[in-house]
């Protein structure tokens, strides 16, 4: 199997696993006017920092070129390792800009990644003993604790996701603002 295939199907898993949706926003703008308009809207990061300069509680932050578009939220005076992260591409399809990208979380992922890793060598690990002696009940449940702990840390991660959901709104909120066009223009 190739292994940039396994690589988008695992990461199609996560996904599923996560609610990371394809999001797609269109711009009322050209793709420079689209570009300059995001990037007021999006500060650029600084090291935590920018919603204290922003002189407000929270801020979108990120990095907007016309290649990539990569936005995360920031709060004030907190720090969450679990931010939802907004990661897309500007796409032209005819005279239309279009932002087309997902809401994933890196760090969440990342954590899912290494306890599948570990729970797969604990279960093959129990899977021979269980084999060696297929009649020790102990054997047996310990076997179902690799799967049972790789649920539990999905659930932990599903629970972050939803504790960043107000992350999650002020990122659109902000992106959506930036390429629309205000009533009064």
């Amino acid at each position: 199997m190739d292994p940039r295939v396994a690589s988008q199907t695992f990461e199609r898993v996560l996904d599923v696993l996560f609610g990371a949706e394809p999001l797609a926003f269109e711009s009322d703008f050209g793709l420079d006017e689209t570009v300059r308009r995001l990037s007021t809207e999006i500060k650029r990061p600084l090291a935590n920092f920018r919603p204290l300069l922003s002189l407000d509680t929270v801020a979108a932050v990120g990095n907007v070129s016309d290649q990539e578009v990569y936005v995360w939220c920031e709060r004030l005076f907190m720090r969450n390792g679990f931010k939802p992260v907004f990661s897309g591409t500007f796409h032209l399809v005819g005279k239309r800009v279009i932002l087309i990208g997902k809401l994933t979380n890196p760090a969440i992922c990342a954590v899912v990644v290494a306890w599948f890793v570990v729970t797969t060598v604990w279960t093959f690990g129990v899977l021979l003993e269980v084999a060696k002696n297929p009649f020790d009940l102990l054997g047996w449940c310990l076997l179902l604790s690799g799967p049972i702990s790789f649920f539990v840390v999905v659930g932990a991660g599903r629970f972050a996701k939803w504790l960043s959901s107000d992350d999650e709104r002020w990122i659109l909120t902000a992106i959506a603002s930036a390429l629309r066009r205000s009533p009064s223009q």
